[in-house]
């Protein structure tokens, strides 16, 4: 993961990054939400790293790690208010069929199986608000699947 610079009002961003953190796998996935008022950034992979890590958790504006977690082979990160507290939750689909949702520490507060199925095949994994709680919309092997949280 990298953070880059755009001075001023330029359109182009500096080709040398401020900070580069290495911590994750191949096939990263990465969503952005905001945990208290604090931009961060979901970084989830398909293999684990060193630490036995899949998914982490950065401040978005230094990329220091805030928590990490194995939370299997991830294949799509989203993040969203699942509970209505007003700060983001994390959300990944596994290469073996799981939808799970993480708290801000990388708690696992709930998982469901889709069977046999890849979840968020090619990082497609998105949540989104209605009325009735959180729509989930996910790809899986030959289609999409839609879940809904309430709230």
């Amino acid at each position: 993961v990298a953070l880059y610079a755009v001075q001023g009002s330029s359109p182009r961003i500096d080709p040398v990054p401020q900070r580069v953190v290495d911590i994750a796998g191949t096939q990263t996935t990465l969503a952005a939400g905001n945990v208290s008022g604090r931009p961060v950034v979901a970084v989830g992979s398909w293999l684990r790293n060193a630490t036995g890590h899949s998914l982490h958790l950065l401040d978005a504006s230094t990329l220091t790690p805030i928590a990490a977690t194995g939370a299997g082979y991830v294949t799509g990160t989203a993040m969203i208010d699942l509970d209505g507290d007003g700060s983001d939750e994390v959300i990944v689909g596994t290469q073996d069929g799981w939808l799970r949702a993480y708290s801000a520490a990388l708690e696992l507060l709930f998982e469901w199986s889709a069977g046999d199925l890849n979840v968020g095949v090619n990082g497609a994994l998105f949540a989104v608000n209605v009325p009735e709680g959180i729509r989930v919309v996910f790809a899986v092997s030959g289609g999409f699947r839609v879940v809904e949280i309430c709230r």
